[in-house]
């Protein structure tokens, strides 16, 4: 999976206690006064959980999609399933995609005032800053909350893995 977690762990935790996190994992709100609403997505089934943590605010980082499956034994098992938002990540890679070939194509621009053709170099520099600005918003936004996501979960849950 493309920058996503998929392994499995076995919990200090029985399967009661982890329906019970996730049950307390439901209730807590975010916000202040009326403007409350709900911290965490939960989606929860006898063997089966989803969380995503709601997002407080359109530029903060796109919180990853937790899929668990509890399986029953001695130390309860978790198979955990961390997806990364895609279609933020396909933005930041599609975004240069369409504004590289308009820079390298264009016959004039408007550079301190001055209509005419770019040189070279300034060519090479408004590419790598068109491919360098969304990979940090795509890193920082998409992919490092994956694995804060699983530090999360496993200090939560007190997972470690599995043998």
């Amino acid at each position: 999976m493309l920058f996503g977690i998929d392994e499995s762990f076995e919990s200090a935790l029985t399967g009661p206690e982890i329906q019970a996190w996730l049950a307390r994992l439901e209730q807590q709100q975010t916000g202040f006064w009326v403007l409350k609403s709900s911290a965490y997505e939960v989606e929860r089934r006898a063997d089966a959980f989803s969380v995503r943590k709601r997002s407080a605010g359109r530029n903060g980082p796109a919180h990853p999609l937790i899929r668990g499956r509890l399986m029953d034994g001695a130390p309860t098992r978790v198979a955990v399933t961390i997806t990364p938002a895609y279609f933020v990540l396909a933005f930041c890679l599609l975004f240069p995609c369409i504004l590289i070939p308009a820079l390298w194509l264009s016959d004039e621009m408007n550079i301190n005032g001055v209509k005419r053709a770019p040189e070279l170099l300034e060519r090479v520099f408004f590419s790598v800053f068109v491919l360098v600005l969304p990979a940090f918003i795509g890193y920082f936004n998409v992919v490092r909350p994956v694995g804060a996501a699983k530090k999360w979960l496993i200090q939560e849950l007190r997972l470690r893995p599995a043998n």
